[in-house]
Order: C-alpha cells, then sequence, then structure tokens
C-alpha cells in the first residue's frame, strides 16, 4: 500500500505542481488505495476472490518491486496452502494403513 501510496503522491504532485497535494489514484490502482484494501486484495487472490492478474497489472506502472513482492506472496501462500494439505493426505493415509495392520 506505501508504494501506491507514493507513486500516487508523486504523481499528483506532478499533474498539479503543489507539494501538500491530497494524493488522487488511479482507478486501476483501486485494490491498493490503503492498506485494509491491500490486505483484502492479498487475501482474496490467494483464496479465489478475485483473478490475481487484475490487481498484478497495474502494479507495473508502480514499481517492479511491488510486482515481486506481490509474485513472492503468491508463490509462499500456494505453497504453504498445498503443503497443508498434502500433509493431511498424507498423514490420513498413515493413520489408514496403520489401522488396517492392527
Amino acid at each position: 500500500a506505501q508504494l501506491v501510496t507514493d507513486y500516487c503522491r508523486f504523481q499528483t504532485i506532478d499533474n498539479t505542481g503543489d507539494q501538500n497535494a491530497t494524493p488522487v489514484c488511479p482507478e486501476n490502482l483501486q485494490y491498493w488505495d490503503n492498506v485494509m484494501d491491500s490486505m483484502m486484495t492479498l487475501f482474496m487472490t490467494i483464496t479465489g476472490g478475485i483473478n490475481w492478474e487484475d490487481c498484478y497489472k497495474p502494479l507495473k506502472d508502480v514499481s517492479l518491486l511491488a510486482m515481486g513482492l506481490m509474485n513472492l506472496y503468491i508463490v509462499i501462500g500456494f505453497f504453504t496452502i498445498l503443503n497443508v494439505v498434502t500433509g493431511v493426505f498424507v498423514n490420513t493415509a498413515i493413520e489408514s494403513a496403520n489401522t488396517d495392520k492392527d
């Protein structure tokens, strides 16, 4: 959220010439306007609530760092969930095999 806010602030200063201008973000950055929206966007991208590409594309204008951080978040989140699901499946299979032996 901070990278996007800084980007919007610098864009507003460039457009108005006023150092004290209130940042105005373009419509395509609606997912990243503030911390709460950013957190909800990140949650929704890994749970399937929104297509992550819709909130990823606007970050190209903001910074490569923002794009990289979102990629890292999705990779870590995806593999964490995948690992937990696999662990539950394997644990259930092991417990089932142990009860069959007895």
